[in-house]
């Protein structure tokens, strides 16, 4: 199979291509070329994926496969679409479950037809900018949908997890874990989650067949661990001694501790259903525990975990933690 993946430095695009090599298929990157080449020896078309002449750069190739892991606007997946048209077999497009957080009236967990809701008004603040993330990647499904002949599958990712992320969510509490705790996650956001491993994500776009035309939740299949029960095994798996100790947002302000300290506490986390991509894709993924083995590991020897966002208030967070 000859395929393209569009965006392939970083975390879920490279997870991507790395399983399409894998499996022994013929692969090729689009990317800025901001960083080396994670793959030396692959062809690769360098350039901002939103200059058309970036896509021209294509010529007349096709492709039995695009993965598009990086399209954040409705002109970016316009783009890519008016360059493959007519020379694609199946193009993917990487979503997310913010998609639906931008709505009005959000139900939990939201099937895939809850995309067609009413958006809430842009947030003011810091979370403006969650909202226009969500709402770019709506724009760029819309192209998707509204192109006839098209055929496109497009996955609704929620938060990721793997070595390489580049968003170090997992830092955070790994870096508290390596220095004995405790860790304080806001007692208001520490419910149920659904994350998912990156590779997971990456063998379901590799290898679909069927479910052109439609969009697919993707999440881990386990649907009972919270947020301090995942911590706890961060602590296990670094062979420290748990300690979590959930505290109200309100004392966490009072003391000083920013939001940013619990990356995963965020309000915009969305936690999605993959009962469709189970029944139609045959969608599955890999235990959490052993997912979150690798990418502790991953994390702790990662020298961004020294440079964690929040940890600058650690001495806030133990005086806290005396006086519980």
């Amino acid at each position: 199979m000859k395929a393209l993946v569009v965006g392939g430095s970083r975390f879920v695009g490279r997870t991507i291509a790395e399983r399409l090599l894998k499996d022994g298929h013929e692969v090729s990157l689009l990317r800025r070329g901001a960083s080396p080449a994670p793959f030396p020896g692959l062809k690769e078309y360098l350039g901002d994926r939103s200059r058309p002449e970036v896509w021209r750069s294509l010529g007349g190739t096709s492709w039995d496969l695009v993965v598009d892991a990086c399209a954040y606007t409705a002109e970016d997946t316009r783009l890519a679409v008016s360059a493959l048209k007519g020379r694609v077999g199946r193009f993917v497009n990487i979503g997310t479950g913010q998609v639906y957080l931008v709505l009005k009236d959000c139900p939990t967990p939201p099937p895939e037809s809850a995309f067609d809701g009413v958006l809430m008004d842009r947030p003011e603040g810091g979370e403006g900018g969650a909202w226009a993330y969500g709402v770019g990647k709506r724009e760029g499904e819309k192209v998707l949908f509204e192109t006839p002949d098209f055929p496109f599958t497009t996955l609704r990712l929620p938060v990721m997890q793997g070595p390489r992320d580049h968003k170090f969510r997992l830092h955070a509490y790994v870096r508290r874990a390596l220095d004995g705790g405790p860790v304080l996650p806001p007692k208001e956001k520490s419910g149920r989650l659904r994350h998912l491993f990156s590779t997971d994500a990456a063998a379901c776009a590799a290898n679909l067949s069927g479910g052109l035309g439609k969009a697919y939740n993707l999440a881990m299949l386990e649907d009972s661990v919270t947020l301090p029960e995942l911590v706890r095994e961060v602590f296990r798996i670094l062979g420290r001694e748990p300690e979590v100790l959930e505290v109200p947002s309100e004392k966490l302000a009072e003391a000083g501790i920013p939001e940013w300290s619990s990356p995963l506490s965020g309000s915009w986390i969305s936690f999605l259903d993959p009962s469709a991509a189970v029944a139609e894709l045959g969608f599955k993924t890999t235990p959490w525990k052993e997912w979150l083995a690798e990418t502790v590991a991953w994390a702790a020897a990662d020298l961004a975990v020294s440079q964690e966002p929040g940890y600058e208030r650690r001495a806030e967070e133990l005086r806290l933690a005396a006086t519980l």
